[in-house]
């Protein structure tokens, strides 16, 4: 190694041996405590960093304690406020105290975290020994000394000498261990102040719950329920906090104290969540974060249930709120930059919380970094409370937002409804014209319609004597109509009797079954319809097309019933062809040739012929009784009329 090597080796070596000891001075201060003297001019001091020493407790007691055996192991302060790390154990405090006999003022000792389980005091009594004193808020709080939320101590000031100061301090959650000396001038004056603020702090928060329900009861939407039962789960956070809900709400069972201020905080959080996702409308606008949010819901309410039931220590990490609060906070964001104006109030107030929730938990975790100062110690409830009133001003922002763009859409509504009134008058106008116009298009029509009129009356009145002629000329025609129907009937009955009558001339007279059954309906019912079960003369009409049915029976009678053609399987007009032949006596023609003529079978042919015989026979009748058909064809209804 050279010369220059060597030297610039040890110029470093100088340098950080320099180092090393400003950071011993600036990082280990003095081993032993400093010592607070009373003073009346000084009537409130902060016992921090130098002025307290910390012991982990292994099973001391006082004795030790007191003779300095275990001085060695106590360790200076190096933060604001010294706290149980290990909260499985208790810690043992100590701060020296110079008294001043000549003082005039009363001093008392005040532990400031009201959330502290167990505190066992050890105060000088002047004669070499310690006077044994417990509090905390495992014990009922009536039983202190002073009826104040924080936990006091009266000393006795009695001396001019240095006295140790012992505090054993135990609970089941991490807490700072801030001690203060005040005269009880100044605590009174303090105490005052302290519950005139802690007052405007509730206060502040009743009011803003009650204008939320107000508004809620105005506008009917959930996220002002949901906005009213965060501004609550705050409230009572709190007051478990400060010890105000231990002293007010339920003095007489501490028990409560150890689980109440996590319940509450689980509520916060928990409305916190679904206020967000009411206020800005998750569900409608951006799925996916409502799902992670709901999620998010879910999980935290698991651990809540398992700390509530199984495992209280998980009420310690607080630390696991700041994902709630940063995803709170994101979603504001998101919905910021995606143009939803409301959100801007409210990035803001979760900002602000948010950064007080990471300033708290930085001290807890002992960063040195953080500023001690009364501010940070708060940092908490300062940032809560802007972070309420910033939500109470998103609140009334979205409606003003709401409100403007309500006014906008009714500006525009107003503004549309002007341009269609114009419209409408430009329209009237020209549907004025053209109806004036119109009018007199119809007055001039009108007049002609009227001359046309008169016209046509003048030609209806001579239709109307022309209609009396054709109903003179009808009349005529409807006797004549009446006599030709008998002339044609007669005709028709004597060709019907002319022996020399064939099928084919048949047929023009009844050339189907209509005009057969018409035949047989005229002639049977010409007298009148009697009803052959109860001879009842009223009728409609039955079951075919021709049948008659009793209106008071029932009973259903076809044209063809009772008589000769009753019964037949064979066309009607092929029967009636039959009853001539018989009639009118036709010999030239045999039964095959019937058959044969008609397209029916023989045996048809003979059968029916033969009951027509029989019925004449039966009868016995002379020929000229049967010169007219109708005679045999009702032949049976006769006989039927002689039964009955």
């Amino acid at each position: 190694m050279s010369l220059k090597d060597f030297r610039h080796t040890m110029r470093l070596l100088k340098y950080f041996t320099l180092v090393f000891l400003l950071s011993e001075v600036i990082i280990n201060p003095l081993s032993a405590a400093q010592i607070t003297e009373i003073d009346d001019d000084c009537p409130e001091y902060t016992f921090s960093f130098q002025n307290v020493s910390i012991l982990e407790d292994d099973n001391y007691n006082i004795d030790q304690l007191s003779k300095g055996l275990l001085d060695k192991k106590f360790k200076v302060n190096k933060l604001y406020a010294p706290h149980n790390s290990n909260i499985s154990k208790a810690y043992w405090v100590r701060i020296k105290i110079k008294g001043n006999p000549d003082s005039n003022k009363k001093w008392i000792l005040e532990f400031f975290d009201q959330t502290t389980d167990y505190i066992e005091a050890y105060i000088p009594d002047g004669k070499g020994g310690y006077t044994k004193k417990i509090m905390g808020d495992s014990f009922p709080f009536m039983e202190r000394r002073f009826v104040h939320k924080n936990f006091e101590i009266d000393i006795p000031n009695n001396t001019s000498e240095v006295q140790d100061y012992f505090f054993k301090v135990k609970s089941h959650n991490q807490i700072n261990i801030i001690i203060v000396l005040r005269s009880m001038d100044y605590f009174i004056y303090y105490a005052l102040n302290e519950y005139f603020l802690y007052g405007l702090f509730y206060g502040m928060i009743l009011i803003i719950i009650i204008y939320n329900f107000l508004m809620f009861l105005a506008i009917k939407e959930f996220q002002y329920v949901s906005y009213v039962m965060y501004a609550l789960s705050v409230g009572f956070y709190f007051m478990c906090l400060d010890g105000i809900a231990y002293q007010y709400l339920w003095p007489d069972h501490p028990e409560w104290n150890q689980k109440a201020y996590g319940i509450f905080l689980f509520s916060l959080i928990f409305w916190a969540l679904i206020f967000t996702k009411n206020f800005l409308h998750l569900k409608s606008r951006y799925p996916l974060l409502d799902t992670i949010v709901n999620y998010t819901l879910i999980v935290r309410t698991a651990i809540f249930l398992i700390a509530l039931l199984f495992y209280p220590k998980l009420f310690e990490h607080r630390w696991i709120e700041i994902y709630p609060l940063f995803l709170a906070c994101i979603c504001g964001i998101i919905s910021y930059i995606k143009g939803y104006k409301p959100a801007r109030f409210f990035v803001l107030a979760y900002s602000f919380l948010f950064f007080g929730f990471i300033a708290r938990i930085l001290i807890n975790l002992d960063i040195s970094f953080i500023p001690a100062s009364v501010v940070v110690h708060y940092s908490i409830n300062l940032s809560f409370g802007c972070e309420m009133w910033l939500l109470s001003f998103a609140l009334a922002d979205k409606v003003r937002i709401i409100k403007n763009t309500k006014d906008r859409a009714q500006k525009r509504i107003i503004k549309q409804h002007e341009i269609n009134q114009k419209l409408k008058d430009k329209v009237n106008k020209e549907l004025e014209k053209e109806v004036s116009k119109r009018t007199r298009e119809i007055n001039d029509q009108k007049q002609i319609i009227e001359t046309q009129n008169q016209e046509l009356q003048k030609v209806n009145e001579v239709l109307r004597q022309q209609a009396d002629e054709i109903k003179k000329m009808n009349s005529i025609l409807d006797k004549d109509n009446y006599k030709l129907k008998n002339t044609i009937k007669e005709e028709m009955l004597a060709r019907a009797a002319n022996k020399n009558m064939n099928y084919s001339e048949f047929k023009v007279i009844f050339p189907n079954e209509l005009s057969c059954f018409r035949y047989l309906e005229q002639e049977k019912w010409k007298h009148g319809f009697i009803c052959k079960k109860c001879e009842n003369a009223k009728f409609i009409s039955g079951k075919g097309k021709f049948d008659r049915r009793c209106t008071r029976c029932g009973y259903n009678e076809s044209p063809t019933a009772f008589t000769i053609f009753h019964g037949i399987k064979f066309s009607i007009e092929k029967a009636f062809y039959i009853l001539h032949l018989v009639i009118t006596e036709r010999d030239d023609l045999t039964i095959d040739e019937i058959s044969q003529t008609l397209e029916l079978r023989r045996n048809t042919c003979w059968n029916f012929k033969n009951k027509i015989s029989k019925i004449i026979k039966k009868h016995g009748k002379d020929k000229e009784y049967y010169e007219h058909w109708e005679k045999v064809i009702f032949e049976v209804e006769e006989d039927i009329k002689k039964v009955v």
